[in-house]
């Protein structure tokens, strides 16, 4: 059996991007970012613990990403354009399983001021391709509200398809919401770590 071997948190580059694993930031960026895209976020997002805008969630979130990757269960990344060094978005793979599923989950945002620039297909289409030919995931699931037509475009761009409807599937803001589900395999996945 072989045994797989969790990679060094390293960065991933694209023609206008830069992708640093979350644990390479410092909590005051995050939390700018954060900060500034609060009201943006709050429309798709479930809501955030009581001290999810402070220093210390930060410095406790960079401290469990670390923790994650080390244990192979979740990938984060924050997201810069390669001319600009303030962070722009976050991606995320969570949830990661092995055994007889590896699969993970998918979740993202991106600045609004930087929305409709093909920005985030660029960086998911970089992290997606080394979550597969590098983590060998063989399959990565992301569910979106059933009204994100900005998400069901990208998703749809990157190959995604539409597996069905999460009836009341996440709690954001005043109520349960539907979900699409929607999920990318992993044509190229190596058997060698089935049993991992």
């Amino acid at each position: 059996m072989s045994t797989f071997s969790i990679p060094r948190p390293e960065g991933l580059t694209t023609a206008r991007l830069e992708l640093a694993p979350l644990q390479h930031c410092n909590a005051l960026e995050l939390l700018d970012y954060q900060l500034k895209n609060k009201l943006h976020l709050q429309e798709t997002s479930p809501q955030p613990p009581a001290d999810y805008y402070t220093e210390e969630f930060w410095q406790r979130k960079i401290w469990s990403s670390t923790q994650d990757w080390n244990k192979g269960c979740a990938i984060r990344f924050v997201i810069r354009m390669t001319d600009r060094p303030e962070i722009i978005g976050t991606l995320k793979f969570s949830q990661i399983f092995r055994g007889p599923l590896h699969s993970c989950f998918l979740g993202y945002n991106v600045d609004e001021e930087f929305e409709n620039l093909g920005l985030m297909t660029e960086a998911l289409e970089k992290s997606i391709t080394y979550l597969f030919e590098v983590w060998n995931l063989h399959r990565v699931q992301a569910n979106y509200l059933v009204d994100n037509k900005k998400s069901a475009r990208v998703l749809e761009k990157l190959g995604f398809t539409i597996e069905g409807l999460a009836p009341k599937y996440l709690y954001i803001k005043d109520g349960w919401h539907d979900h699409i589900i929607s999920s990318l395999i992993n044509e190229n996945w190596n058997d060698a770590y089935l049993n991992d």
